[in-house]
């Protein structure tokens, strides 16, 4: 009756669900204002005159940017710089690259957090073309190789726009 009286017996098609704001009707995900809130407040933690920072603390960075990244859809791309200043313990140095990928992450999360995150930007659809790429070329000059056999047909779009 008590969890009743709270409302979690209720059909609801908003409703927060471990720490995320659902919307069934919108198909959105989004963070509480808590969350939000916390979000800015981490970031302005490292500061761009900020050089060093305990192991510690660089760490529960990321794992509080990772445990927020799904209601900042790009945020999973922005990992790899931070994570090559990680030490599992001392002091971190803070080079000017990670700087620059925490004022992207600023960019992004005051941006997507101005509107809920749409539940199928999460969600990957299906690929418009299946082949393979030779990438071996020195910068980004490589060549696409449809998958095609006499097994196979030549390829086509999975799905038309």
């Amino acid at each position: 009756m008590k969890k009743m009286r709270q409302g979690n017996a209720s059909y609801q098609t908003v409703k927060e669900v471990l720490g995320w704001i659902l919307d069934t009707l919108l198909g959105t995900l989004e963070l509480p204002q808590r969350q939000k809130d916390r979000l800015f407040e981490i970031l302005a933690s490292f500061s761009s005159t900020r050089r060093r920072a305990a192991a510690s603390k660089w760490n529960s960075f990321i794992g509080e940017l990772r445990s927020m990244s799904p209601a900042v859809p790009g945020l999973t791309g922005c990992f790899l710089v931070l994570q090559t200043v990680t030490k599992p313990t001392g002091r971190i140095r803070i080079t000017t690259a990670a700087h620059d990928q925490i004022d992207d992450i600023r960019w992004l999360a005051k941006e997507v957090t101005s509107r809920p995150t749409r539940i199928a930007e999460l969600v990957p659809g299906p690929a418009d073309f299946i082949g393979t790429t030779d990438g071996c070329c020195d910068g980004l000059g490589s060549v696409w190789l449809p998958f095609t056999t006499a097994a196979h047909p030549p390829l086509r779009p999975v799905h038309e726009n």
